[in-house]
């Protein structure tokens, strides 16, 4: 009997709030095998679920300190909601709950990848047992193509989206009590690193051939051609051409602009923000303005006076306008079977460059939201002026 009042007056004083009447938490240290000492607790909600938490110590009087801590947590509101539920699970919680109602469909897939992704790799793993150290083998198995789901090598810039998905849901998890720690915190992200040189843009000589082939062969019937012309003389995006409509909104004969405030979204057939969400006006001829007016008016009118939609009301996809570009090519003789669409908006602003256009206005015109943007990606055609510039000093002064 003494034996028993010494072991209760031993939890008391480790455990000040245990009722084990009231079933409201246990909190026992074990001795286990090789003279260690198991720390034990668990807790019950109010919803009636329950939150068990357990670890080893070589210690005795360090298992109870951790018991110590893990009341304070409760004691001080900083507990764990359900550390139980998987990371699946609160992910999808978390994103049709913060980015659904605000995203669209074609980026809900993006986060939809990524759930795919982990699932796959963390299927029944509760959110409050991962480990920095198996998040960080995940996003290494995830770069060096040793994932279970698809298993290839993959970038840096998409290791890096992942990782950026799930380190958001995990800060939403520590805000809302679930998890302590942020297991996704001082990371590192590995992968392929991308080429830096850009090679989808036509050189000033096939720049020049093309523009003359468009001018001479534009017609009010092709819209892959009319959506190309555009591209090749405003730098736009393809989907910001696809948006253009025939309105004093986006043809703007007061200023002789074109304005971009949007973009055309193929997957809802309707509109989005820009890629910068950064509204701009592009400097072009009246001329411009009128063929764009003229080629509305003779296509097929719709609804929503969206100048390149077809008769059906569809505007030509990626696919669609790529085949008409590769034919376009071959009738110039300009051999460049990897050509695709958006070489067009490279090949505007490496043409203004090679015509010694100030790189800040050529920023301006493409939309870019910091001037190191526009330096970072046409940086080698800006390495060959300079060499031309040197050259030019030179002979100017020796």
């Amino acid at each position: 009997m003494a034996t028993n009042k010494s072991v209760h007056r031993y939890m008391l004083f480790v455990y000040p709030n245990f009722n084990i009447n009231k079933g409201e938490f246990t909190m026992p240290v074990t001795k286990i095998a090789d003279k260690k000492y198991r720390a034990s607790y668990q807790k019950r909600l109010k919803n009636g679920d329950r939150i068990v938490k357990k670890r080893v110590f070589d210690k005795k009087s360090d298992a109870e300190k951790q018991l110590l801590n893990w009341e304070m947590e409760f004691s001080s509101g900083d507990r764990i909601n359900d550390g139980s539920i998987s990371l699946p699970d609160y992910f999808m919680k978390w994103v049709n709950t913060f980015k659904r109602p605000s995203i669209s469909n074609r980026t809900y897939e993006h986060y939809m990848t990524t759930y795919n992704t982990f699932n796959t790799y963390f299927p029944d793993t509760s959110i409050g047992s991962i480990s920095r150290l198996e998040y960080q083998k995940f996003v290494n198995d995830y770069a060096g193509g040793k994932d279970l789901r698809n298993p290839h090598t993959r970038s840096r810039e998409t290791v890096s989206k992942l990782h950026t998905h799930i380190r958001a849901s995990i800060l939403s998890a520590v805000e809302d009590g679930y998890i302590r720690r942020n297991f996704t915190n001082s990371i590192t992200i590995s992968g392929k690193r991308p080429v830096k040189t850009l090679t989808n843009y036509l050189e000033a000589e096939d720049f020049e051939t093309l523009r003359a082939y468009f001018i001479k062969h534009l017609t009010s019937l092709n819209i892959s051609q009319q959506m190309a012309y555009i591209a090749m003389m405003t730098g736009m995006r393809v989907a910001e051409i696809a948006a253009l409509q025939d309105t004093p909104e986006d043809l703007n004969y007061d200023h002789t602009t074109i304005c971009v405030t949007k973009s055309y979204d193929w997957h809802d057939d309707g509109f989005k923000p820009t890629k910068t969400t950064l509204p701009r006006e592009i400097d072009v001829p009246k001329e411009l303005l009128d063929q764009l007016q003229q080629f509305a008016k003779r296509n097929y009118p719709n609804s929503r006076r969206l100048i390149f939609a077809n008769n059906k009301g569809v505007i030509p996809d990626n696919h669609t306008i790529n085949d008409y570009l590769q034919q376009t090519l071959r009738m110039c003789n300009v051999n460049r079977p990897d050509f695709t669409f958006h070489g067009l908006r490279h090949s505007h602003a490496s043409y203004l460059i090679y015509k010694d256009v100030d790189i800040y206005y050529i920023s301006q015109r493409l939309g870019h939201s910091k001037v190191s943007k526009t330096l970072d990606v046409y940086a080698h055609l800006l390495k060959r002026k300079e060499k031309k510039e040197i050259e030019k000093t030179l002979n100017a002064i020796f």
